[in-house]
């Protein structure tokens, strides 16, 4: 509590620059929450919940997400006021946190699901704000993002020590910290920085957005790229529901969960620090395809941890899985945004990465792991993995991307187009940002713009190019 006050009296006393502000609210959001989700299964494990019960009552996280976050952002986009909508979902988690901290089951229980509820809207108006900043201001987003990782990777085994102590108001200590976090990240939304990117980020917003929204989804190749990305965010979710349980079942402490956590967040941070360059290597498709597969591997080793503590070299794989997945939906999605529509586009990814796929994962996921046990459940999710891993290679091509990105430059087009399957993702990508660059004021992209494929028309990248 100490180090928050501290930390956010600097940030509001010194010019301490866009980049400064954007770290700041990462790592104070980041740093409040991880004192919280990543110990939801133990603790009502603790209070007497079954499996399959935590599986289903966790299962409100992703259900709010679903449900409530497009809402919450689309509100965000309408009103032109990100920051008011986060303030709103900061109140109602005040008295959640209370009800959550206390002793007794159904309290609990209720305290909850109203942190469910707020936390719907954190996530995406956070990101929202912090990569129009990072854009107005040319910063790279995966640096600023790391500091959320570090924040993250420090809380998570602090909590653990807590919450290995038996006194109910010595566990009350992580709730009240949370709670801090968001009025802190309230706070520093205010700063000017913040409020000029809140009316570059929600302008532009009209009737017919909605129906630009909906042909940019309806495209084939974004609706692959939403399932893979969703596939692999959804093995991130039930890391934090079921990995914490296995590790039980096998006699870990909550101090080796705590650091296994860490130590996933950990590899985390170089990985955003250069995901922008290893982006412009290899492309979004190549950044999806080898998170995905990573995801994979890191599934196949749960099934078959035996001894807890060789899970702390399982958890380097999370920073491949998540800072490459994480780092392409952001580019991904911001590029694909119509006009005026990035907040509600946030909430879209985020209710598919964070709320369907984790939803249907964490529902039935109680029931598999009661019902074949731990090492089959994770090794049938690996499976799932790979197979979506390939599929995807199919559609994209990345194999060929990579290729073409590693080699020595020509005077080609930068982007590679597949010729078996049309423009890749990244060729999309380049020729819609350069069309968004002439005409800012123009109407979002249709899915004619995301996939000059499909009239069948033949594209010549040269002449594309040019044309742009």
């Amino acid at each position: 509590l100490k180090l928050q006050f501290l930390y956010f009296i600097g940030v509001m006393t010194f010019d301490v620059g866009p980049a400064g502000h954007a770290k700041a609210l990462y790592s104070t959001y980041l740093g409040g929450r991880a004192m919280v989700q990543p110990y939801l299964s133990v603790t009502f494990h603790d209070k007497g919940l079954s499996t399959s019960a935590i599986g289903f009552l966790l299962a409100g996280a992703p259900l709010c997400v679903a449900v409530c976050g497009p809402l919450w952002t689309l509100a965000a986009d309408v009103t032109s006021n990100p920051v008011k909508l986060f303030a709103v979902s900061a109140i109602v988690s005040f008295p959640s946190m209370v009800l959550y901290a206390l002793p007794g089951l159904e309290v609990s229980i209720v305290g909850v699901i109203g942190y469910f509820f707020a936390q719907a809207a954190h996530f995406p108006l956070v990101d929202r704000l912090a990569v129009a900043l990072t854009e107005r201001n040319s910063l790279d987003w995966g640096k600023q993002r790391m500091w959320g990782t570090i924040a993250w990777a420090v809380g998570v085994p602090l909590a653990g020590l807590i919450y290995d102590s038996n006194n109910d108001w010595v566990r009350a200590i992580p709730p009240a910290v949370y709670a801090l976090s968001l009025a802190l990240s309230t706070l520093i939304m205010q700063r000017d920085v913040f409020t000029v990117c809140q009316e570059e980020a929600t302008g532009g917003f009209t009737a017919s957005s909605l129906s630009e929204i909906k042909k940019v989804l309806w495209d084939f190749k974004v609706i692959v790229f939403l399932l893979v990305v969703t596939s692999v965010t959804t093995g991130i979710h039930l890391v934090f529901v079921y990995v914490y349980l296995h590790l039980e079942d096998l006699g870990a402490s909550r101090l080796l969960m705590g650091f296994s956590t860490a130590m996933g967040m950990a590899s985390e941070i170089p990985l955003l620090a250069v995901s922008e360059a290893v982006m412009k290597r290899v492309g979004i498709s190549g950044m999806v395809f080898i998170s995905c597969m990573a995801q994979s591997v890191r599934f196949y080793f749960y099934a078959l941890l035996k001894t807890p503590g060789y899970v702390l070299f399982i958890e380097p794989l999370h920073g491949i899985a998540f800072a490459f997945a994480w780092s392409a939906a952001m580019t991904y999605v911001t590029k694909i945004s119509p006009t005026g529509t990035r907040s509600t586009m946030m909430g879209i990814l985020s209710c598919l990465t964070w709320g369907v796929g984790p939803l249907i994962g964490t529902a039935l996921g109680g029931l598999v792991y009661d019902g074949v046990g731990a090492p089959a459940f994770f090794g049938g999710f690996a499976t799932y993995l790979l197979v979506i891993a390939v599929f995807y290679a199919v559609v994209e091509n990345p194999f060929a991307q990579i290729t073409r990105q590693l080699a020595p430059e020509t005077d080609t087009p930068e982007l590679l187009v597949n010729e078996e399957h049309g423009p890749s993702v990244d060729q999309e990508l380049h020729s819609l940002s350069s069309q968004q660059n002439e005409e800012n004021e123009g109407p979002g992209p249709t899915p004619h713009d995301l996939s000059p494929t499909i009239d069948s028309t033949t594209v010549d990248p040269t002449t594309a190019d040019h044309e742009n």
